[in-house]
């Protein structure tokens, strides 16, 4: 009777792993801290974390709670030897270091100095690039209209591309808010296309706005507590479960995702579209049109964050590189389980271990964690110095940084 195999197996030993299958677990264990390591070190060289906070991820990512000096070392030495040079960023460790107990060696300050990493191009502000009232003349005629519109949509796609990726790699969850942010985000670009084709300059961000998120939340939380009624994370009058944190947090992470996508994309527009000696004026002029348009949107999604309490979106931040964090090591599970390496039963051990992380994540509203360092005198937004801005002139310094200096010639 197949209903009591299995309990039969277990009781006579039979299902028990063999000593081989407990080795080959044992070296996924290994490889699956090993590979976390690679990819928290890869996530601190992006921009959008340059304020992230350890004291959170290691609360919500528990095989970090232990993580030595010795450790960072090594998957500092492994990043910057796999990271071709061209492409290798300095990972923004010092906040890590300072959660360590000997992080303040010579080894730690070397790899961890962002005056290291340089550029053999200037860095150019898009907002100013290209002096485009002096080539206004230049944007008259059918024609010229014409390559307008379609260096438009050719943004708008790589922008729409940038979201896909940013789904592939974990960065963006679909089932964010039961798919709303990814909907909202990716039909956006929909929007933003239909008003270029009717002829209007390049738009999207007000179309990503959910006004009123919460009633999504309110559905999807009354199923929750049905489906687990003595989960902590979905009680009623939570600050995490309150129409104003939940609305909260769907704009710190659709304001993060528009940046990110629109940054990689005008890095991506900007070589497609400007690089190679056979560029004529005339598309260098209306490509950098494009970007600043591009850039106006993204100052939108700036302002918002910039108007939200610093605190929160500190700890949201570092809440959304958590998650991107976790969602690596389930793809690993899944991936080594689709090679064979895994059986279904031993990935969906870890799948399952993810997946409750992630839940305690999301509705996760405090502001200081176990073991944070006490914060100093606050510093409002616009502060230079502050973790918001550090974070937002981190993510435009990154796209700016790859504008070359053969971009800024006189037309």
């Amino acid at each position: 009777n197949g209903t009591f195999a299995g309990p039969l197996l277990k009781k006579l030993g039979l299902a028990k792993p063999t000593k081989t299958r407990e080795r080959v677990v044992k070296r996924f264990e290994d490889l699956y801290y090993f590979k976390m390591l690679d990819d928290f070190v890869f996530l601190l060289a992006d921009p959008r974390f340059a304020s992230v906070d350890f004291a959170v991820v290691r609360d919500h990512v528990p095989e970090l709670r232990n993580l030595t000096a010795e450790e960072l070392r090594d998957a500092l030495k492994r990043n910057k030897n796999d990271v071709a040079a061209a492409h290798y960023k300095t990972p923004n460790v010092k906040n890590v270091l300072s959660y360590l107990e000997d992080g303040n060696e010579t080894w730690a300050d070397e790899l961890s100095d962002s005056t290291a990493e340089s550029s053999s191009h200037p860095d150019v502000d898009i907002e100013n690039i290209g002096e485009l009232k002096s080539n206004e003349k230049k944007m008259d005629g059918v024609e010229t209209a014409n390559l307008l519109k379609e260096l438009r949509l050719a943004f708008l796609d790589m922008v729409k591309a940038s979201f896909e990726s940013q789904v592939e790699k974990g960065e963006l969850d679909s089932r964010e808010d039961n798919g709303v942010l990814y909907v909202a985000l990716i039909q956006s670009c929909d929007f933003a296309a239909d008003r270029v084709v009717r002829g209007d300059e390049l738009t999207g961000w007000e179309a990503t706005a959910i006004p009123d998120i919460a009633w999504v939340d309110k559905v999807d939380l009354k199923a929750r507590r049905v489906l687990h009624p003595k989960a902590d994370e979905y009680k009623k009058g939570d600050r995490s479960t309150s129409a104003h944190f939940r609305q909260l947090r769907f704009d710190v992470y659709r304001a993060l995702s528009f940046i990110a996508a629109h940054r990689r994309a005008q890095e991506r527009f900007s070589k497609e579209t400007l690089e190679g000696p056979e560029v004529g004026d005339e598309i260098v002029a209306i490509a950098k049109r494009v970007l600043l348009e591009s850039d106006r949107q993204v100052t939108m999604a700036e302002d918002l964050i910039r108007s939200m309490d610093r605190e929160d979106v500190c700890v949201l931040v570092s809440h959304l590189f958590c998650v991107i964090l976790l969602n690596k090591v389930a793809r690993e599970a899944e991936k080594l389980q689709v090679n064979g390496i895994l059986h279904e039963k031993e990935a969906r051990k870890y799948l399952d271990k993810v997946d409750k992380l992630l839940r305690r994540i999301e509705f996760c509203s405090e502001r200081v964690h176990p073991g944070q360092h006490e914060k100093k005198e606050p510093v409002l937004a616009e502060d230079e110095k502050s973790p918001v801005s550090v974070m937002l002139i981190a993510m435009k310094a990154a796209s700016t940084r790859h504008i070359t200096a053969t971009h800024v010639h006189e037309m």
